[in-house]
């Protein structure tokens, strides 16, 4: 039977934050069905690693220094964020990202069944015929620190991105910030067209030939909509490329590739119920990524 017994967990959840203090509950429970022994703590009262394993949700404060201490030295930080599908306000009924010594799942099965990703109704699309337009997503200052990007000015990521961009492209490159990217408000790019991140992704995808973006979910937009992406990190790098060079020459999936992708990270987020139930932690086991 898969199981923790004898690994020492600590779970650090922040103060104040409720879907903190629900996630971090959840995985301490489920650690502990797991035979674990776990103690929960504030996320500020970490120092340095003490435990074999890490848990925490988000990287406020001192979490994203905890997550890579702990990812060296046969220590190993679980990290909770938003999941890539079935979202909610309710951190009760959303789904929750789960990924190991990294921001993203790295060390996952790449053969699951679609029998999760059917539960989020996700509409995919064939592959689109070409389109004009580059459409860069931009990131918010708190992704960009998370990333490792602290005391870079806001949207330097972005606005390099476009100086690559244009030693291998003449084509229109539109400008989408990320909406929830209020402080400093994002502002346009020279030789990039500002659009309304207002409005759904989906408008702006249209008649698009690739999408650019750091590491952010629009990455996984452009699959679902049949677009190529490129991105410096995250789960679309999977079927994309990082080499702005090429971007007259896209890398091009399968609508096979793209949906095991799916049905694969379908399998990297779960529910509390299950995060609670051991489900989330036996599968970490199994898959290898906590050895």
């Amino acid at each position: 039977m898969t199981t923790l017994s004898n690994r020492t967990l600590v779970v650090y959840a922040q103060v104040g934050n409720k879907r903190s203090k629900l996630v971090c509950q959840a995985l301490a429970e489920g650690a502990r069905r797991m035979g674990a022994q776990v103690r929960v703590e504030a996320s500020h009262a970490y120092t340095t690693p003490d435990a074999d394993i890490a848990a925490f949700y988000g990287l406020a404060g001192n979490l994203r220094d905890a997550r890579a201490a702990y990812s060296v030295d046969g220590h190993h930080a679980v990290f909770a964020d938003l999941g890539y599908w079935g979202r909610s306000k309710n951190a009760a009924v959303s789904y929750h990202r789960i990924a190991v010594d990294a921001a993203h799942p790295r060390s996952f099965r790449r053969d699951r069944p679609p029998d999760r990703l059917a539960r989020l109704s996700l509409t995919v699309r064939s592959a689109k015929p070409a389109g004009g337009h580059i459409l860069l997503c931009g990131q918010s200052s708190k992704a960009a620190w998370a990333a490792g990007m602290a005391g870079i000015e806001f949207e330097s990521w972005e606005r390099q991105a476009v100086a690559e961009l244009r030693q291998s492209t003449s084509r229109p490159i539109l400008y989408r910030p990320k909406p929830s990217a209020i402080a400093p408000y994002p502002r346009a790019i020279d030789g990039t067209v500002l659009v309304d991140a207002a409005k759904p992704i989906d408008y702006h995808l249209d008649d698009a030939w690739c999408v650019v973006s750091h590491h952010s979910n629009a990455g996984l937009d452009a699959l679902a909509y049949g677009i190529p992406i490129f991105a410096a990190d995250g789960p679309a790098l999977a079927l994309g490329s990082s080499d702005l060079s090429q971007i007259e020459h896209p890398r091009r999936y399968s609508a096979d590739e793209r949906d095991q992708l799916f049905a694969d990270l379908a399998y990297c987020q779960g529910t509390l119920p299950e995060m609670a139930f051991g489900e989330m932690w036996a599968q970490l086991v199994d898959d290898g990524a906590l050895q």
